[in-house]
């Protein structure tokens, strides 16, 4: 029943919030007084409905005369509530304001404005993509390329070096002819091969002119595939001498990778064992003094041939040496291998290649080379090539030999000059031995069994047709049916006998053998610092980005259309994130309150930035499992590569973290401040990437986008907005929600959003009915980083356990 002599627009009787006068901060109360103290009046109609709907101005004027209002958008209302003012230019004042909020200097804020409109993210966005775009219009081959000197390339051709040229003028067959050897100084060619020259003897004063070789013995060795027990190779004995060329011969399935990375160290032998210089010990002990070339060119497709083979130089040669020195040695190197011409060319993918897959190959082998190893396996060293860049690489590792080196090579198909330049030949069938020793000697040992082996023949194919059983024989000593199985027999009786007439079983003096712990001290000192590798790879890595300006504009694009699409939708909230109940005594006069939008707002974020940042946190190491293996095999540090990378996602990450803030920021105008907002949303994206990379070391690579992806979105899922944490906490599960990064982003997005508000809504009650503690945003943020550290500490875990055997 209305009362007549009510006070209130629906005439209702009005109800005193307070017995004396009382304005709450943020209200406006022109009439109250201590004989008319604030009242509450019961709404009409319309201004019910109005405080029904969230985030919107309470009802435009008080239901009674003596009834507080909120102050209203655009205005702020100091202490007492007795004047509304406008809110000046360089100021903001949302609804219930009694201080302005000052701007910030980049920010726009008109008289009046409500929020803030800030453009600090956009400006300095800017400035990064211009700088990024200036980037990708120029040359990026040139962008890291050390300017050499002319005088260093001097008297070079612009398509074949002039070391290329005097290999291929060296007549006749190295090893049968030492007047033609390049590595004797006393030879004809010497004079005209100086970058060849300068070249082997730098090889061998880091090697301290042969003395630091190996002579690598095996005695019986096999290897069996337990859990197929399918034997590969067995019974195999023989030694691979200091500085000689070693050639492993076979046709397909033969065993000859399978030997080799037996005998490297990269598969345990099931039966025999190795020893090195006399002494029972492992090769892969020795893994910074050996180089390995594998059969696939696994080369970074973004740096230059001559980058690629600086930064192994850098990375593997012995750590006193200056960087003028790797140059020079890169120099003679690039000149040696003909690729002069072509050493500024990025490497390229299968797809987009600027250099030839033979030119890939050499650029391969270089990086081995460049390190000066004291022994260099080669899995197939001139596939690819032509006859006569084949003959020239063979010729190069000959002279190399000569400096005390241990080459061993797995040959498929050798042309007979190639053939004739080897120190000893292996050949494989079968799994099994056939024949071990001089190459001069493995005619004679076949003739001498009843194969005739034409005059004019290619040595090389007459074995490996006798190997694949496809030779004729002239007696019926062996039983062509089972040609390989009963050669082999016979070489296992004859061995001892042959070993003792036969360079292989030459004793070496110890005083011309380095006993391990020598080998282990030289070992020592070979390799850049930690620090030095981080700082490498690192600067690798950076490159690598540079050269890839789509995929990083992209990138950077899609976390900007992310944070676009996030502020469209809050858009229409005009800044009103949170709404909640009035401090006592105006309790009544709240309005519908809104407790979950700023616990949505955080999902939505976290998996929005798990949309955008999980497939790029793959490509991290998923893209470049193969370089990382092979780079450790050879001693390169595995912390300082995983350190190196992961530096080199933060810029990137950094930039779609601002690009996104920006335009989440601009058109959501939230309460919190910019850079707080961009610092939790870049240690998202940072989580992000470090569960991404975990998953690209534990699965395929085909796997690794969709696997990421689900788990990113996963731990956005677990963010305490649905179910709400308050009921996570009543199932006793809050620890697992807590694991996740996405509960700790929300609870600070609602602890910087309430503490702006504190003074005007009853934050504890929200915090409550959320489950989030407020006032923690500094551990929140600790809390956020540490799980993303986790993550990595998870990736670099994988790195080392997952494919072990890889990385041997």
């Amino acid at each position: 029943m209305a009362n007549e002599s009510s006070n209130c627009l629906t005439g209702a009787s009005p109800v005193d919030l307070a017995k004396v006068v009382a304005c709450n901060h943020g209200f406006y109360c022109p009439n109250n007084t201590n004989e008319h103290p604030p009242q509450y009046c019961a709404p009409t109609r319309s201004c019910q409905a109005i405080r029904l709907l969230p985030f919107q101005n309470n009802c435009p004027e008080p239901q009674g005369i003596y009834e507080p209002i909120v102050c209203p958008k655009g205005s702020y209302c100091p202490a007492g509530g007795k004047v509304v003012i406008p809110c000046s230019k360089g100021h903001y004042c949302p609804l219930g304001t009694e201080t302005p909020f000052r701007c910030g200097r980049l920010s726009i804020c008109p008289p009046r404005s409500s929020r803030e409109l800030a453009l600090d993210g956009f400006l300095v966005a800017l400035i990064f993509d211009l700088l990024i775009l200036a980037l990708v219009f120029v040359p990026t081959s040139k962008l890291f390329v050390r300017v050499i000197p002319r005088k260093a390339h001097k008297g070079l051709k612009s398509d074949e070096s002039t070391c290329e040229s005097q290999l291929k003028t060296i007549e006749g067959d190295i090893a049968g002819n030492p007047d033609n050897d390049p590595a004797n100084p006393d030879s004809d060619g010497a004079e005209s091969a100086a970058d060849l020259q300068d070249f082997v003897s730098t090889v061998a004063e880091y090697n301290d002119g042969g003395e630091n070789g190996l002579s690598i013995g095996f005695n019986a060795i096999g290897f069996t595939v337990e859990k197929h027990s399918k034997r590969l190779i067995s019974a195999i004995s023989g030694k691979f001498e200091k500085g000689t060329l070693c050639g492993i011969l076979g046709p397909s399935g033969a065993g000859k990778s399978t030997f080799m990375k037996v005998m490297m160290g990269k598969l345990e032998p099931t039966e025999g064992f190795i020893n090195i210089n006399g002494h029972a010990t492992k090769l892969a002990q020795y893994k910074k003094l050996i180089g390995f070339v594998p059969a696939e060119d696994v080369l970074l497709p973004e740096l230059t041939v001559r980058e690629n083979i600086l930064h192994s130089a850098r990375v593997r040669l012995p750590r006193n040496q200056s960087d003028t020195a790797c140059q020079k040695l890169v120099d003679n190197l690039i000149s040696c291998l003909g690729l002069s011409h072509v050493q500024h060319q990025v490497v390229g993918s299968q797809i987009t290649s600027s250099i030839s897959s033979g030119q890939k190959r050499r650029v391969s082998i270089g990086m081995e080379l460049v390190a000066a190893p004291v022994a260099l396996f080669l899995d197939e060293p001139t596939s690819g090539l032509d006859s006569a860049t084949a003959l020239s690489i063979m010729r190069l590792l000959k002279a190399i030999s000569r400096t005390g080196v241990t080459v061993i090579c797995i040959l498929h198909q050798p042309r007979e000059e190639i053939f004739e330049a080897l120190d000893q030949v292996l050949l494989l069938a079968q799994g099994r031995q056939l024949y071990q020793g001089p190459v001069s000697d493995a005619s004679n040992y076949f003739c001498g069994h009843g194969f005739r082996i034409p005059a004019r023949s290619n040595p090389a194919d007459v074995l490996l047709d006798i190997a694949a059983g496809r030779m004729k024989i002239k007696t019926s000593f062996i039983a062509s049916q089972d040609l390989p199985k009963i050669l082999a027999e016979t070489w296992e009786q004859r061995r001892d006998e042959l070993a003792r007439a036969s360079v292989m079983a030459r004793e070496i003096p110890t005083s011309e053998c380095l006993k391990p712990i020598e080998l282990a001290r030289i070992a020592s000192v070979r390799g850049a610092l930690w620090h030095r590798q981080t700082y490498l790879c690192f600067v690798r890595a950076m490159k690598q980005q540079f050269r890839q300006p789509s995929g990083l504009l992209l990138e950077i694009g899609v976390g900007g259309i992310a944070g676009l699409l996030i502020g469209l939708g809050l858009y229409p909230y005009k800044g009103m994130h949170f709404q909640g109940t009035y401090l006592a005594p105006f309790e009544l006069l709240s309005s519908a309150v809104d407790y979950s939008t700023v616990p949505k707002i955080g999902q939505m974020i976290a998996l929005a930035i798990a949309l955008a940042a999980a497939a790029p946190g793959v490509s991290t190491f998923g893209e470049e499992k193969s370089l990382y293996w092979r780079e450790a095999s050879v001693g390169h540090s595995r912390s300082a590569y995983f350190v190196g990378k992961v530096l080199s996602t933060i810029p990137r990450t950094a930039l779609s973290a601002l690009h996104f803030t920006s335009f989440y920021a601009i058109l959501s105008t939230p309460l919190m401040a910019f850079w707080i907002t961009f610092l939790l949303n870049m240690l998202y994206f940072y989580c992000v990437y470090g569960l991404a990379s975990f998953v690209s070391t534990a699965v395929k690579r085909e796997n690794g986008t969709l696997l990421a992806m689900i788990l990113c979105l996963i731990i956005g899922a677990f963010g305490g907005y649905a179910p709400p944490l308050s009921t996570i906490q009543t199932w006793r599960l809050e620890w697992l929600w807590r694991m996740c990064p996405g509960t700790w982003l929300s609870e600070a997005y609602v602890d910087q959003t309430l503490k702006q508000v504190a003074y005007l809504y009853d934050t504890n009650t929200a915090a409550r009915w959320t489950g989030y503690t407020l006032g923690r945003t500094p551990l929140d943020i600790a809390m956020i980083f540490l799980i993303g550290t986790a993550y990595r500490v998870a990736a670099f875990l994988g790195l080392l356990f997952f494919d072990r055997n890889k990385q041997r």
